[in-house]
């Protein structure tokens, strides 16, 4: 493959996205807001991570629904809790899916 062609595709990675209603695959450099949300806020935050026992969230938005999945996409702790216990979970990594009718946040969840 040439110099040009490689620049030419690196460009194109760099702005191509594809989006979702409340989802944002993002493959490169560029941001764009859905449902007046940025990539770049956060609005729910857990910790500790990496946990043993419990996690705590802490959210700007009250109404939420948490989903905890392995990563094999299993569904492993479903909830409405602020606190959440984990203890029973194995060590390892796992998605968790904080949720409403208005947004959709998906975090990496270590457990110890």
């Amino acid at each position: 493959m040439s110099k040009k062609n490689v620049i030419e595709i690196e460009k194109k990675i760099e702005i191509e996205m594809i989006s979702i209603p409340h989802i944002i695959i993002q493959t490169g450099k560029e941001k764009s807001d859905i449902n007046e949300h940025s990539l770049q806020s956060s609005y729910v935050k857990f910790f500790p991570n990496p946990a043993k026992n419990k996690i705590t969230l802490h959210s700007t938005i009250n109404d939420y629904n948490v989903t905890i999945y392995s990563m094999t996409g299993k569904k492993i702790i479903t909830t409405k809790n602020k606190t959440i216990d984990v203890s029973n979970l194995k060590k390892g990594c796992y998605v968790i899916n904080v949720f409403n009718d208005q947004f959709s946040q998906r975090q990496k969840l270590i457990i110890e």
